[in-house]
């Protein structure tokens, strides 16, 4: 299985929301496997920039939509390719 680490900083129901789409997606098929890594709301940009400065970002991120394009602008954040079939998109 290819591990695809997903960063998010939700808390609470909103956790338990991520927790399952995670679940599902794993339980779905055997090529991916999802990872879920939480981080407290108050410390999570400053968590992906530094990973972003480190080239350390996950393949997925949680993004309150205000950093959006800050963070396409500085070049953290790149489409999703190759899932299409897996997603059920194709």
């Amino acid at each position: 299985q290819t591990e695809i680490s997903w960063w998010h900083a939700m808390s609470g129901a909103n956790s338990e929301v991520v927790e399952k789409i995670a679940s599902d997606f794993n339980a779905s098929q055997t090529k991916y496997q999802v990872k879920l890594q939480a981080f407290p709301q108050d410390s999570y940009n400053q968590s992906v920039t530094a990973a972003a400065a480190a080239k350390k970002l996950p393949c997925i991120l949680d993004i309150d939509q205000p950093n959006v394009a800050n963070w396409a602008w500085a070049g953290y954040l790149a489409p999703i390719e190759g899932m299409d079939d897996v997603l059920g998109l194709k």
